[in-house]
């Protein structure tokens, strides 16, 4: 059971989420209280965890009394968020399209020439991991994280903590802030990591529980940099 809970919070559930959804999974049928004694799930929050799964596309409900709930197939389940996470990563590359055309226009306004850096896609947390180092080595004066939250700043802390002491013993500012994204800041991404003004390293999906699912784009140009320093 643990194995199959570990595997169901992949797609994204939480730890009621994941057990509802293998109760219906095993059981075919059920109503809300079968749920909750099968699946361990405290009464309260039993209609709260259908509901979100059912938001979420992973269970449907019967029009009967009582109403009763189904799981919908796994396979069927995975289509919809790859749809989904295919749908949030193509309006976020249309998003920092939107930005990188604005900062075209202001650099052609300034009369600059020359290579203006380059765009590199990184799909999957090993390929992210593997350029934040490799940038944060080549990091001479600051280093700037900025998540949506004060556990998602502790996480990059731990993660990169022996990187970080090694900056910081050569000099470097590293900096952690936490804020949403809102349209005060343009809509802008809240996840990205600023190199020395030079280069920015941006998160195209929320945090998930599947790091192969990850996303990000690497701007190395310090016009896009500097946009990003301003929010």
């Amino acid at each position: 059971m643990a194995h199959r809970l570990e595997v169901a919070k992949k797609l994204g559930l939480n730890e009621y989420e994941s057990k509802a959804y293998l109760c219906l999974l095993e059981r075919g049928v059920a109503s809300a209280s079968s749920v909750s004694s099968f699946g361990g799930i405290p009464r309260a929050r039993v209609y709260d965890v259908l509901a979100s799964l059912e938001k979420k596309g992973f269970v449907e409900k019967k029009a009967v009394k009582p109403v009763s709930y189904f799981a919908v197939r796994p396979k069927n389940v995975v289509k919809k968020i790859e749809a989904i996470q295919r749908k949030n990563f193509e309006d976020s590359i249309a998003e920092i399209g939107g930005i990188a055309a604005s900062l075209e226009s202001q650099v052609a306004y300034s009369g600059k020439q020359g290579d203006h850096g380059q765009v590199i896609l990184l799909s999957g947390w090993n390929n992210i991991y593997s350029k934040i180092h490799e940038k944060l080595s080549e990091t001479k004066h600051e280093a700037v994280f900025s998540t949506t939250s004060k556990d998602s700043a502790d996480k990059k802390r731990q993660v990169f903590a022996k990187k970080i002491v090694e900056l910081e013993k050569k000099g470097v500012t590293v900096k952690f802030r936490h804020h949403q994204p809102s349209r005060q800041t343009g809509g802008a991404p809240s996840r990205y990591i600023l190199f020395d003004d030079q280069a920015v390293l941006l998160f195209l999906n929320p945090p998930s529980q599947s790091p192969e699912n990850d996303q990000a784009v690497l701007l190395e140009n310090p016009f896009v940099a500097g946009f990003f320093r301003k929010k």
